[in-house]
Formats: structure tokens, C-alpha cells, sequence
């Protein structure tokens, strides 16, 4: 048997909400994150991801264009040969290899993640000023 139109009358059909876009009134939205984006807003960007990924930004910078001029600064003014570069490089990568080994066990554990990413936070803003205002 087969079903025509007048089996699905109006008592047949639901009533389904339907959100209407913030931009365009006249068609739906398909998703809440369609509308978020039809409105010019990211609805990934909150304040403190906005926040987090700031201050990250700026300790890579801070962090990266000292030691890109590294080398230099050692080779050319300090006239020290490539082996002493390549020794500074090799404890300075062992080093935080170490850091990231222990910090990854130490966060391994729910109840320490908070305290393990605040006390790295604090450890290299500490570390960082002396080590800017050493002198050359």
C-alpha cells in the first residue's frame, strides 16, 4: 500500500522550533555554531583562551628571538668556537628534556596539574629576568 499526500495531513505533522539565523531572518540556522559565525563571533574564542593564547605568544617571543641571537652574539662577539655553541646547545636541550620528563610524571597526577602548570609558570618568569640581565 502506498501513502499519498493526504496521509500526511496536519495532524500528522509536529511542531519543531526553529532558530532563526542572526543575520538572515528568513532561513534557519543549521547549527548554534552556524549562527555564532553568521553573527561575526568566534564561539572558540573566549576571553581566556583570547588570554592564554596572548601571554604563550609573547613568552615565545620573548623566549625565541634571544636565543636565535645566541649564536651569533657567541660565535661573532665572544669569539668562542662552534664546539663551545654546540655544548651550550646540548645542556640546554638535556635540560629540558629532564624538565619536561619529571613535569610529565608529576602532572600525570589529576590532583598535581594545577600546582605542576602554576609552579612552570612561575620557575621560568623567575628564571627569565637574571638571565636577561646577565652581563655580556
Amino acid at each position: 500500500m502506498s501513502r499519498t499526500d493526504e496521509d500526511f495531513g496536519k495532524d500528522n505533522v509536529k511542531s519543531i522550533p526553529v532558530r532563526l539565523s542572526a543575520v538572515d531572518r528568513t532561513a534557519p540556522a543549521e547549527t548554534p555554531a552556524e549562527t555564532s559565525i553568521a553573527s561575526g563571533r568566534r564561539p572558540w574564542l573566549t576571553p581566556g583562551v583570547g588570554g592564554i593564547g596572548t601571554a604563550s605568544f609573547l613568552a615565545d617571543v620573548g623566549h625565541e628571538v634571544p636565543t636565535s641571537l645566541m649564536a651569533n652574539f657567541v660565535t661573532t662577539t665572544l669569539g668562542a668556537p662552534a664546539a663551545a655553541l654546540g655544548a651550550i646547545e646540548g645542556v640546554s636541550e638535556g635540560l629540558a628534556g629532564a624538565g619536561r620528563f619529571v613535569g610529565g610524571a608529576l602532572a600525570d597526577d589529576p590532583g598535581r596539574r594545577r600546582a605542576v602548570a602554576v609552579g612552570g609558570a612561575r620557575s621560568r618568569s623567575a628564571a627569565t629576568p637574571p638571565r636577561r640581565c646577565s652581563p655580556h
